[in-house]
């Protein structure tokens, strides 16, 4: 026994049989063949994630995910992915030329004779307490922040002859030239 129906569901009916009907009619030839092709992608997709055994995995990424160390993860890559893009020629190029320094470096502190300079290091440490219980580290200390209190309050040299001539002139310029030359000849004179 047919049961009669509404006229308000016969509207609807005919409204639901009017779109879908409209749907088909709007439908090309190639959507058809587009959604047909993503419905095969789709079962290829699912058909390697049974093959992939993923069901197996999905235990490890819930672990993953619940930790938090999944996001991590996703931090690292983009943080790896953001260092590959900062990687210029030219960064790459100067870190080639560093490593190649360093490895000049260990290759000449391997050919030092290693003996001979830990044989000299009594000597030495000999000769900086020598300097030292004469006094004459906290001279050279003192000497050298004063020569740079005096450089910084005179002004720079005039250049030329006639600037060189004035210094030539100066009788404390001539002292400390003596100095120097004495000072020359007696590290000559105890080196022959």
């Amino acid at each position: 026994m047919a049961v009669e129906k509404p006229e308000e569901n016969k509207a609807v009916d005919n409204g639901v049989d009017g779109l879908v009907a409209a749907g088909f009619a709007t439908l090309t030839d190639d959507m058809v063949g587009r959604l047909s092709e993503t419905a095969s992608e789709a079962l290829t997709v699912l058909d390697g994630v049974k093959r992939a055994r993923l069901a197996e995995a999905l235990p490890v990424l819930e672990a993953l995910v619940s930790s938090g160390d999944l996001a991590r993860l996703a931090h690292m890559a983009r943080l790896l992915g953001a260092a590959e893009d900062a990687l210029t020629d030219d960064l790459v190029t100067r870190l080639a030329a560093l490593g190649s320094a360093a490895m000049t470096w260990l290759d000449r502190l391997q050919t030092v004779d290693v003996e001979r300079l830990l044989g000299a290091l009594p000597g030495l440490l000999a000769v900086v307490e020598a300097a030292q219980a004469e006094g004459l580290v906290d001279d050279a200390v003192r000497a050298m922040r004063t020569l740079r209190a005096r450089m910084q309050a005179v002004p720079p040299p005039a250049g030329g002859l006639a600037g060189l001539w004035a210094l030539a002139r100066d009788r404390d310029n001539q002292r400390v030239m003596q100095a120097l030359l004495i000072a020359a000849r007696t590290v000559f004179d105890t080196r022959a």
